[in-house]
């Protein structure tokens, strides 16, 4: 193998890093919205079948959970896009590894494939991240902030909009409960 070989093929396996990278991250934070909007599910189920939805806007409470059920299974297809595309990644980065070792020419085109595959379905992904975010009835800079970690002056003292829900693993998690927020 030449040296022009050698330097693509070390080109071609950092690009399927960086891939590989980059759809961990997505991939996190899309399970980590799926698992909000899991929770707040089922915090307006429990409530929809008490009693306090006699006091509240039935049809309002109707509408906010099927909205939250179709930003649910965006999610979900988000999250298997980038499945897939960690996949293809992965898949790829072995195939040129592999390539690396033996000396088969038709690992090179294979590898590229899987990494077009992988780039489409990373792109398929941040479509449904998007579009989750466009439905979402909070400002990029509340999401931004969220995923950053940052929490304006005012809102560190306050844990007036955190509750506790028990999820299925029997452990607590605090929600900020966009319906207490918009009450206080």
């Amino acid at each position: 193998m030449s040296v022009e070989h050698t330097t693509q093929l070390i080109q071609l396996i950092l690009n399927s890093a960086l891939m590989v990278l980059g759809c961990a991250l997505l991939l996190g934070r899309v399970v980590q919205r799926q698992e909000a909007i899991e929770i707040h599910l089922l915090n307006l189920k429990q409530r929809y079948e008490t009693h306090e939805s006699l006091t509240e806007n039935f049809m309002q409470l109707r509408k906010q959970m099927r909205s939250l059920q179709q930003r649910f299974q965006l999610l979900q297809r988000g999250a298997s896009s980038a499945y897939a595309a960690l996949l293809g990644a992965v898949l790829s980065t072995f195939l040129l590894a592999l390539r690396a070792l033996l000396p088969f020419e038709f690992l090179i085109p294979l590898s590229l494939f899987c990494f077009t595959v992988g780039a489409a379905a990373l792109l398929m992904a941040v479509c449904c991240m998007v579009l989750d975010l466009h439905h979402s009835q909070r400002s990029l800079m509340e999401e931004l902030r969220d995923v950053i970690g940052v929490r304006r002056k005012h809102e560190i003292g306050r844990d007036s909009r955190l509750s506790s829900v028990s999820v299925r693993s029997q452990r607590k998690v605090a929600v900020r409960s966009p319906l207490r927020a918009k009450a206080g």
